[in-house]
């Protein structure tokens, strides 16, 4: 994890603590932007070159962690 990421999960936790919510999990996923695609710099300007719409790994990811927290072992 770079220094800048890094600071910026700490940054999240440390919000996401003071809201009182102990249930969230946080996970970084390198190489992706924050429309969480695939990306070669993660400036804003390639975002309309990128033809993917959402990484796969993210989305089975998020799916898991709901699918865990449902209680839902049937999938």
């Amino acid at each position: 994890m770079d220094k800048i990421q890094g600071k910026n999960v700490s940054a999240v936790r440390k919000a996401l603590e003071a809201g009182g919510n102990p249930d969230f999990q946080l996970e970084v996923f390198p190489g992706l932007n924050h429309l969480f695609q695939h990306c070669d710099s993660g400036s804003p300007s390639e975002y309309a070159s990128i033809a993917e719409t959402f990484s796969p790994e993210v989305l089975d990811y998020i799916s898991s962690w709901i699918l865990e927290k449902t209680g839902n072992t049937n999938h």
